[in-house]
């Protein structure tokens, strides 16, 4: 089975590549690039919208990921106060009973 999962990733990877080959290929005009009065070397179109489209996933995945890590912290919160009262509650049941 784990074959069977490497073979699709390597096929999506090529896939991947081969569409961002022929995107650039067909975006082939050169552009300057000027970002805040700085300009830079004129980089082909195509590999411009590529490393940006490649840049905002990855901001966004790390942007989604803030979520998850507030709920983590919250879980070993909730965590540790479920075994302050489980500790608690051992405790009670030790404890003799008053009359």
């Amino acid at each position: 089975m784990l074959w069977l999962k490497r073979i699709v990733l390597l096929a999506v990877v090529c896939l991947f590549l081969v569409v961002g080959f022929v995107f650039h290929s067909s975006n082939a005009v050169e552009v300057p690039l000027n970002l805040f009065g700085i300009t830079f070397v004129p980089t082909g179109l195509g590999l411009l919208l590529l490393l940006f489209f490649f840049a905002g996933g990855l901001f966004g995945f790390f942007v989604s990921l803030l979520p998850y890590f507030g709920a983590k912290k919250q879980v070993l919160l909730l965590n540790r106060k479920v075994s302050g009262y489980e500790k608690e509650i051992a405790k009670l049941r030790t404890a003799p009973l008053r009359t």
